[in-house]
């Protein structure tokens, strides 16, 4: 017996060391990383520069940014480009009067109809705001005519990178904008980055996303108990996308693409941290905007509160397995099935079974 569980043991050591590998390299291809709090902080002091910009003629509100283009839509959705030595960014404003708050009550859903290849259903509200205004089109022309060239690399080599970012409800704008854009131009890649953002999509929709988008990057900053990251309701078949990094007592905390739930493998919120109560005022006052650029520059002056990785699941060794088959061999009815370990990576929980009358095996599930 105890010869069978070291062979046992070590096969699955391997095993979760190749399970290890393969998660490493999903991982690099997915873009699945904890970013810095310096590149968050950038896409930031875009989205604040989209309340100030007025046009690309007027130098008033770009601030370090080159002006690119800028448009304020027939349904109000105002949009700027703008880029640095390095990096195109692309802001949508965020709610600022009653029909954008109008827009965000409104939970019906509608097809993602721009893109067939992305089933499910996402917020009616934010999809016509965005893919049925007739500016639409305009903005279309600027992304192809100026935006992806950059991207593609200019004649002198120079590569941009292409963030799309945005507060509130433009952070669900830039989610629906950004998904249709990486889904379009599969040879490129697309970030976004988002600001106190509500649910946009349905589970179908969400994992379509997760699946499908090798070339996007979605990361969410949510601080504390605002009130707008936990609407619409998941009751009314509602998820984020993307990846969460937290603010909460303090410090942040990474938890891969988190939407109230953890998985086998990462670590899901603390559910005193993620439910909201019954303090709304609080939960109002959370989502000022200037609560996330007050937490962001505090992680870059004070680096030990920013993650380096997600939340995960600690691993369950297999030390001392067979020295407890051993002592407990005696104990145990031939025909009981003896001893069970489980060992987490990559997803896969595989439970080891043992016992006399029964062969040696491992479970996936």
């Amino acid at each position: 017996m105890m010869l069978q569980c070291s062979v046992v043991g070590r096969v699955l050591l391997v095993f979760c060391a190749l399970i290890a590998l393969i998660e490493g390299a999903v991982k690099n291809r997915l873009k699945d990383e904890v970013p810095s709090s310096r590149y968050i902080n950038e896409a930031l002091v875009f989205q604040r520069r989209v309340w100030k910009i007025e046009s690309t003629e007027e130098p008033k509100g770009w601030g370090e940014f080159e002006p690119m283009f800028y448009i304020d839509t027939d349904s109000d959705a105002e949009v700027a480009i703008g880029s640095t030595d390095n990096t195109i960014y692309m802001g949508f404003r965020g709610s600022d009067d009653s029909e954008d708050w109008w827009d965000n009550l409104d939970f019906a859903k509608r097809d993602f109809d721009i893109s067939s290849s992305l089933p499910g259903k996402v917020h009616k509200g934010w999809y016509n705001k965005w893919f049925e205004d007739f500016s639409f089109e305009i903005v279309e022309d600027e992304i192809q005519s100026s935006v992806l060239p950059m991207i593609r690399g200019n004649t002198d080599g120079t590569k941009y990178r292409f963030v799309l970012t945005g507060y509130s409800q433009g952070g669900a704008l830039a989610i629906l904008y950004g998904a249709y854009l990486a889904d379009r131009y599969p040879g490129l890649r697309f970030h976004i980055v988002t600001t106190g953002s509500p649910r946009v999509a349905s589970p179908e929709w969400q994992q379509a996303v997760h699946q499908n988008l090798n070339n996007l990057s979605v990361h969410r900053i949510v601080f504390r108990k605002d009130i707008v990251p936990r609407s619409p309701p998941q009751n009314f078949d509602y998820r984020h996308v993307g990846h969460l990094i937290f603010y909460y007592d303090k410090t942040f905390k990474a938890y891969y693409q988190h939407d109230d739930e953890e998985s086998s493998v990462y670590e899901g919120v603390p559910d005193e941290q993620w439910e909201l109560g019954w303090d709304v005022g609080k939960q109002i006052e959370d989502h000022d905007e200037v609560n996330y650029q007050r937490s962001i520059q505090t992680a870059i002056n004070y680096p030990s509160i920013w993650p380096t990785d997600f939340e995960k699941k600690e691993l369950l060794s297999l030390d001392g397995a067979e020295d407890k088959e051993e002592d407990n061999e005696e104990d145990k009815d031939e025909d009981v099935v003896e001893g069970g370990y489980l060992f987490v990576s990559a997803g896969i929980v595989v439970e080891v079974v043992s016992g006399n009358s029964k062969s040696e095996q491992a479970r996936f599930f």
